[in-house]
């Protein structure tokens, strides 16, 4: 497997683009052991006119429509038992990714080859074929007609001839196809298609079928005075690569992708010659660099600048070595500015070869491909060592708007505004893109003062600081080489604004004093709409912050006023309550002192009167135990719950709880009873108040959801025998 592209060209300044912008990825492949026909049908369903055969990963060989043709011709018809290695054209000749296809066009048509496998470390990653050059040459004009370019040689065969004697004349003659007659009329076409999809694929004999049973028809025609560029989109759009030329009925000949592709090629390459003649007849001393800051191209008069003879000295190397910089610094700074795309124009002062001083205006534009991708920049470097004043500016100027009607390069072609003007602001030039930016042509722009051209406060903040800059530059010759850079906003033909980035510096004659500025002008107004939001965005989150600030005082605020009042409605509700206890204690105990007096026929009145005072307390008693957890429940809110922790008895805690909930119990026809799971201590340490209320709450919970059956107290002791046992209290309900 050969690689053709290690000839490498130094490019011109014409953005060519590379096989990789142009090859197709959607590669189709097959393994050498394959079948020939299982690769025809491959190719006939994919509508392809080759597959590429890889074994382990590597790329062996390829087959061709032309391939399959040669074998027809030859009477060899069992493909269905010849592998695709036997068929296959091998070695293969690749390219890589990076070839442009100028190149690319070279190699295809002087070892005429209409496909080109691309790899890349020896892995197939594209292919790039006759008809993707074609297409992508073809877009830059090719405007003759079809007749100055197409084949007036031939082959025709009566559409009664058999496929296989069509072969024969395709391959006798070398050519990729065959008009099918009717007499002197073409009705048809035979390509290498038709016979690999309509004759291999479909496992038909050639020495029977017929052209008339596989031809395409009918016959897609042009006339002689048709363009080539229309032909060539034509095919496209009908996905063929060939026409037949007719006058009237008459054939004339016929045009294929091939002729296109040489017709296109010969212009391009003329065009070439023709842009290299002039960039080394230039007198200005032209470089483009790639997107790395890395030479791609100097011309001879940049390399008479610094007095070199082989452009080796530059080519793939960061822009202009550290050995022709008086201050390398400098260098490290524009080096910085080519590498990020910023589009500047600056004064520099670098040497020769030799040690001989040069002053030189650095112009410097962004390239792209024909895509609009960013691919490097390309400048110009105008030599001021003997005028450096503001002269030697206009001289640049002219220069560069020279080299932009000859190469498209620079000023025409930057996103950016650029601009010249001297200490008063008044322009000396403005790049035609400000059309693009505020609506006014670069005619109109120039003839505008800076009051005009900006809104009040940023033509009063430009003024000021120019100014400023000035008065540093005169105190101080470092403040003269540096770059300010300004935000100011300019107004528009349609009355409308947009925010700019300015970034201005110095122009300097002989004695190093100011003399002008140049700068460049970039929109930045969706930053700063962005950089508005955000502003817009912290005062809102201020404003809410500040409102849930004042949301939560507010709360707090009803929080305790919610405390203060449940703890004031407890005292007032605990006063009655505590006198209706103590009267229930004094009627029942009256009532048990009347029952030693009163006769025998009152006891059954006594006995129901004792049993409903009894309620009276037992619910008077829970009843304040509800009211002393709600004072429980202000005391936690205030932080002022106490919890003792004293010697009582666990049996008496829950006979107390069992006393209190069986009302509720009975109420609902519940048995409520107490289990005792092993001995009992005779007491234990805990604050008896909050264990009773535990209880009652988890009983209560009990009795509310359970409907039948009953509801059991179990307390157990846990860890006898350690040093530190503890109790368990347990509610178990059949709800």
């Amino acid at each position: 497997m050969k690689d053709a592209s290690s000839d490498h060209l130094i490019t011109s300044s014409r953005a060519w683009l590379e096989v990789g912008d142009v090859m197709s990825t959607n590669v189709t492949t097959i393994s050498p052991d394959e079948t020939v026909v299982s690769a025809a049908k491959m190719m006939s369903r994919n509508k392809i006119s080759c597959i590429v055969v890889v074994d382990d990963a590597m790329v062996v060989g390829i087959v061709t429509e032309t391939d399959i043709l040669q074998r027809i011709a030859d009477g060899d018809n069992d493909f269905d038992k010849r592998s695709v290695v036997d068929v296959m054209s091998s070695p293969v000749e690749t390219v890589s990714r990076s070839l442009p296809i100028l190149e690319a066009a070279e190699i295809s048509q002087k070892r005429n080859i209409k496909r080109l496998p691309v790899v890349e470390n020896k892995r197939l990653v594209g292919i790039v074929s006759q008809t993707d050059l074609v297409k992508t040459m073809t877009s830059y004009g090719v405007w003759r007609d079809v007749a100055d370019i197409m084949s007036r040689s031939v082959a025709g065969v009566q559409k009664t001839a058999t496929v296989a004697e069509a072969a024969q004349v395709m391959t006798s003659r070398n050519i990729s196809c065959v008009v099918a007659l009717e007499g002197d009329e073409a009705v048809g076409i035979l390509t290498e298609r038709d016979l690999l999809s309509k004759v291999v694929a479909q496992h038909r004999d050639p020495t029977r079928a017929t052209m008339e049973e596989v031809m395409s028809s009918p016959v897609a025609t042009v006339p002689p005075d048709h363009s080539v560029f229309s032909a060539s989109r034509t095919m496209e759009a009908m996905g063929i690569r060939r026409l037949v030329v007719t006058e009237g009925k008459r054939l004339c000949g016929i045009v294929a992708q091939t002729d296109i592709f040489r017709a296109a090629k010969r212009k391009l390459e003329a065009q070439e010659d023709e842009n290299r003649r002039l960039l080394e007849e230039s007198e200005n001393h032209i470089f483009t660099t790639d997107v790395d800051g890395k030479t791609t191209y100097v011309n001879s008069a940049f390399l008479r600048l610094f007095e070199v003879s082989s452009p080796r000295e530059f080519i793939d190397q960061s822009f202009l070595p550290e050995r022709f910089w008086v201050n390398p610094k400098d260098r490290a700074r524009v080096l910085r500015e080519l590498s990020n795309g910023n589009v500047e124009i600056k004064e520099l002062s670098l040497k020769a070869s030799k040690g001989k001083r040069v002053h030189v205006t650095l112009f410097s534009t962004l390239t792209s491909n024909v895509r609009g991708e960013i691919n490097g920049s390309q400048g110009v470097l105008h030599d001021v060592t003997e005028k450096k004043e503001l002269v030697a500016l206009k001289e640049a100027q002219e220069s560069l708007r020279e080299s932009e009607k000859r190469y498209r390069l620079l000023a025409e072609n930057a996103k950016d505004v650029i601009f010249t003007a001297d200490l008063s602001f008044r322009w000396t030039y403005i790049s035609p893109s400000v059309e693009l930016l505020r609506g006014f042509t670069a005619a109109e722009a120039v003839n505008q003062s800076i009051e005009e051209m900006l809104t009040m406060v940023s033509a009063e903040a430009a003024a000021k600081a120019l100014a400023e800059e000035i008065r540093l530059a005169k105190e101080n010759d470092d403040a003269v080489t540096r770059t300010r850079t300004l935000e100011l906003e300019m107004t528009c033909k349609d009355g409308s604004r947009v925010w700019t980035e300015v970034k201005v510096s110095f122009l300097c004659g002989e004695d190093n004093k100011p003399v002008g500025v140049v700068g460049v002008v970039r929109d930045i107004t969706e930053r700063k709409q962005a950089e508005q939001q955000v502003q817009d965005y912290a005062v809102d989150l201020e404003n809410n912050n500040l409102a849930l600030e004042q949301l939560n005082e507010a709360v707090e605020v009803a929080n305790q006023a919610k405390s203060e009042f449940l703890a004031n409605m407890s005292h007032e509700i605990r006063t009655p309550m505590t006198a209706i206890l103590g009267f229930s204690e004094v009627l029942h105990e009256n009532i048990r002192c009347c029952s030693i007096c009163v006769e025998h026929e009152s006891c059954q009145l006594r006995e129901q009167n004792k049993s409903h005072v009894e309620t009276i307390r037992v619910n008077g008693e829970y009843l304040i135990g509800i009211i002393n957890d709600i004072l429980d429940l202000s005391k936690i809110e205030a932080g002022k719950l106490e919890v003792e922790s004293i010697q009582c008895s666990p049996c008496q805690i829950l006979s107390e709880v069992v006393s209190l909930m069986r009302v509720r119990a009975t109420a609902k026809n519940l048995t409520l009873e107490i289990e005792y799971d092993g001995p009992m201590p005779q007491s234990i340490q805990s604050d008896p108040t909050r264990l009773r209320q535990i209880l009652i709450n988890l009983t209560g919970n009990a009795i509310k959801f359970t409907e039948v059956g009953e509801v059991r107290l179990v307390a157990r002791l846990l860890d006898a025998e350690s040093d530190e046992p503890m109790m368990q209290f347990e509610i178990v309900d059949s709800g």
